[in-house]
């Protein structure tokens, strides 16, 4: 499991606190120390809605709660997590080059694929490779379970022809700072000859003539 106490930020007593939570989750149910931090990354590190969720649960039963999903090799019921899946590359010029410091946008469209929906303040950043992002940071709507939207990413390139850019991107719960889904892999090419920044140009000019007749 991906998460521990040190990925976010908790004074002391918070700590204690959790580490304590955490015991019982052991003692009462027997689960280990990844299923509490489940718990508590499902609800945002609130401890006290972590709490009432897991009294629910061990209460009432599984049953009565949705968005759960049963894990088979270990028989338990896990709070499901977002999921994000790139559903293809829809860049206009795809497959083209880039003029050296000419302005491009990469396009791709996603969706959500888990069931539930997704954080309503869920970011896309930029994570590691060659950043040549206008915004290293893009905020992204909330999709429900289902539903897929185009997020686009604009790109200025370095005056370094025959260069090749990739950068990797995530998408995270800003709330609690964690990622969640596919990696977004942004390559681009730098040619002295390249035409995908007048591909996209043309492109959009001929979407606002179509828009004004």
């Amino acid at each position: 499991m991906p998460y521990e106490l040190s990925d976010i930020t908790l004074d002391q007593e918070q700590c204690n606190k959790i580490e304590t939570f955490i015991g019982i989750c052991n003692v009462v149910a027997h689960q280990p120390r990844e299923y509490a931090l489940l718990y508590l990354n499902y609800n945002h590190w609130d401890l006290e809605e972590a709490i009432k969720l897991f009294l629910h649960i061990h209460d009432v039963g599984i049953g009565t709660r949705k968005n759960f999903l049963y894990n088979d090799e270990d028989g338990y019921f896990y709070p499901a997590l977002p999921e994000m899946t790139v559903l293809k590359e829809t860049t206009i010029g795809l497959g083209e080059g880039v003029s050296p410091g000419s302005r491009i946008t990469k396009t791709f469209e996603v969706g959500n694929t888990g069931i539930i929906p997704w954080p309503l303040n869920c970011t896309l950043r930029y994570v590691e490779g060659d950043n040549y992002a206008e915004n290293a940071i893009i905020e992204i709507k909330s999709l429900k379970p289902g539903e897929s939207d185009t997020i686009h990413i604009t790109i200025v390139a370095p005056n370094l022809p025959g260069t090749v850019l990739i950068s990797r991107w995530r998408m995270f719960d800003s709330s609690t700072g964690m990622p969640f889904g596919d990696s977004i892999w942004c390559i681009v090419g730098v040619e002295t000859d390249g035409i995908m920044d007048l591909t996209q140009m043309i492109a959009d000019l001929e979407l606002k003539r179509k828009e004004n007749i």
